[in-house]
């Protein structure tokens, strides 16, 4: 069932929950809501939601606080939350946690990552070997997860590339031998954009369509990892115009949504295949676009790439 389907039936409940007081059906309604918003990119949407489904949960004592914790944690990774004050929102929630080990894995890979785009590299290794060594420990789908699509990004983030494409490696040849499918899809298109970045254009390209084949239609995480991994790869294969295709296709998919980080990418991978056609003040024209977010997330570190290659321009 379509999220948007789901979502209208959770509506429809929200009054006979309401009138009947029933805080379970309330906290699975809002709960549905927010995983929509979640799904379709809307960060800021779903947090609203995600507060209502924990003080329901709290009320009612339902046993999801670690998963929601860990929600928690990637509404301030990648949503609108700048970096500096995700990293204290982060170490909130660890203050919480007591002995919920799945959300302080979870929360410190997201830490990992906003220290990374805050500049404070030492840091951000710390959180994200500790974070390591807890998920490793636990094992399961959401844990290895977490480290290929937040321990990876971090070495992204850091430049440290080929660091990233073995940290997620992992994480997806275990999701696709399980069969998995709604974690895997995402991360399939973050491991390919990571290697069209280093140059491993045949690899990127079979996890880009790994990723296409798994994914949703109405998942956008999924739908613009791996258009974005593919504007990467035919751009460096000289096949300029799929290239600037399947770019301008995830750029499209930015409208309406707050993932700020993928969104930045999007512009920046769209600045990179217009800069390889020689169109220099259209690829000036898309960096100053992921300019605007990188420094709109407080990410330091690639809002000072971005000025590097707008330079290298004039």
């Amino acid at each position: 069932m379509a999220w948007e389907d789901r979502a209208a039936v959770a509506r429809q409940a929200i009054p006979f929950f309401e009138e009947r007081g029933d805080d379970l059906g309330l906290f699975f309604a809002h709960r549905i809501l927010g995983a929509m918003h979640w799904s379709q990119g809307r960060a800021a949407q779903s947090a609203q939601q995600l507060q209502r489904v924990v003080e329901l949960g709290h009320r009612v004592g339902t046993p999801h606080k670690a998963f929601l914790l860990h929600w928690m944690g990637g509404t301030y990774l990648w949503g609108t939350t700048p970096a500096q004050e995700g990293i204290h929102r982060c170490d909130e929630l660890l203050a919480e946690i007591s002995d919920l080990r799945l959300a302080e894995g979870s929360i410190l890979t997201a830490r990992a990552v906003l220290a990374a785009m805050a500049g404070r590299s030492d840091e951000a290794r710390a959180s994200a070997a500790k974070a390591r060594s807890i998920l490793e420990d636990l094992g399961g789908v959401l844990p290895i997860t977490c480290i290929g699509s937040r321990i990876g990004p971090m070495e992204e983030v850091l430049g440290e590339h080929e660091r990233a494409a073995e940290v997620m490696a992992g994480p997806v040849d275990t999701l696709e031998r399980l069969g998995e499918k709604s974690f895997f899809s995402t991360l399939a298109g973050q491991f390919a954009r990571v290697l069209a970045m280093l140059g491993r254009l045949d690899e990127a390209e079979e996890f880009a369509r790994k990723g296409r084949e798994a994914s949703p239609p109405d998942d956008w995480a999924s739908q613009i990892s791996w258009r974005e991994a593919m504007g990467l790869v035919e751009a460096q294969r000289g096949n300029l115009a799929d290239g600037e295709r399947f770019a301008r296709d995830a750029v499209a998919l930015t409208e309406g949504v707050d993932y700020l980080p993928h969104m930045a990418d999007a512009w920046s991978d769209l600045g990179f295949v217009l800069r390889l056609a020689g169109r220099k003040t259209e690829a000036a024209d898309a960096l100053r676009r992921a300019l605007s977010l990188r420094e709109a997330k407080g990410d330091v570190v690639r809002a000072a790439r971005v000025r590097q290659e707008l330079a290298a321009l004039d």
